[in-house]
């Protein structure tokens, strides 16, 4: 909001929730990259995959609407890696906007990696060639979860990235370096951490084992130390800490009791683990991550962890 006529947005399934009065409506924006968005018109969603593109571009939201009173979703499908969305105006057809809705009052954060951004979720076979239009964030886990239990949802995530150690092996693109940023990049502006979310699910450890084991120390350390960066962010909130889809054998069963250690070391009463267990040859998308069908398995199993906890 640096500029608050402008706002900027980058992370997965960022946007915003308009009311109007008309038949319709365009959003115009300045795109960073090969951007997509999703539009969800009364619940109902109405462009699964509406196409940005790379600069200035207007895009239709919906179109030959009755007319009346409408709720407007506008959520960003690609990931903070492709470039910055700047939302410029919206223009209604045949109406005009009216106050926004009220925010649901509850929030959940969600900070992961690819899983957590949907990256390749629309494939329909393990191959790669993955292309931005196959990526939706609207039916990531993280996402799924928040509307099965009336929340909005903040995506922290980025494809590659870990706790400890990136897919790579550098111990510089990890999430606790990036997580005081209002996006991936650039480093400015700082992130305020308001609103405060009631739940935070951490999901971070697949690109971690890689390239093998971090390591016990090297693993509940880093990850020790987030949780407790989390806490002081987030006082009141309850933490998370989740595994999966991707990991198998031994590497599941590693990271799973590294992050159990790292809850028993934490000494926080409301931090807990739950398990998003590994996905079958049944359940690839591009480059073997998760498909929507497996998504959807994991956000209603996060659902139910953070049900029994928040006792939403």
């Amino acid at each position: 909001m640096s500029n608050s006529s402008q706002p900027a947005f980058s992370y997965s399934e960022t946007g915003f929730v308009a009311s109007f009065t008309g038949t319709g409506l365009t959003v115009q924006l300045s795109d960073g990259g090969d951007l997509y968005y999703t539009a969800v018109v009364d619940g109902t969603t109405v462009n699964a995959m509406l196409h940005g593109g790379n600069g200035t571009v207007t895009v239709t939201a919906a179109s030959n609407l009755s007319a009346g009173t409408h709720t407007l979703e506008f959520y960003r499908q690609t990931e903070s890696a492709q470039g910055m969305t700047t939302f410029k105006g919206i223009t209604v057809t045949a109406g005009a906007l009216n106050t926004p809705p009220a925010a649901p009052g509850r929030l959940i954060e969600i900070i992961g990696d690819s899983i957590s951004c949907g990256y390749g979720d629309l494939c329909t076979s393990a191959g790669s060639g993955y292309k931005t239009s196959q990526q939706s964030a609207y039916d990531s886990w993280g996402a799924v979860a928040a509307r099965s239990l009336g929340a909005d949802v903040s995506i922290v995530a980025r494809s590659g990235i870990g706790i400890y150690r990136d897919n790579t092996g550098s111990k510089t693109n990890t999430m606790p370096n990036v997580y005081g940023q209002t996006h991936y990049s650039p480093a400015t502006p700082t992130w305020g951490f308001s609103p405060k979310p009631q739940a935070v699910v951490i999901n971070l450890g697949t690109n971690d084992f890689a390239q093998g084991d971090p390591g016990k120390t090297n693993y509940e350390g880093a990850m020790l130390s987030f949780v407790q960066t989390i806490r002081t962010k987030y006082p009141d909130a309850y933490i998370f800490l989740t595994i999966g889809s991707m990991l198998s054998g031994s590497s599941y069963t590693s990271c799973s009791t590294y992050l159990q250690d790292v809850v028993t070391q934490s000494n926080d009463p409301k931090a807990s683990y739950f398990a998003l267990q590994t996905q079958t040859s049944a359940d690839y998308g591009c480059d073997t991550h998760p498909n929507v069908n497996r998504q959807k398995i994991m956000g209603d199993a996060a659902a139910a962890a953070i049900k029994a906890k928040l006792g939403w």
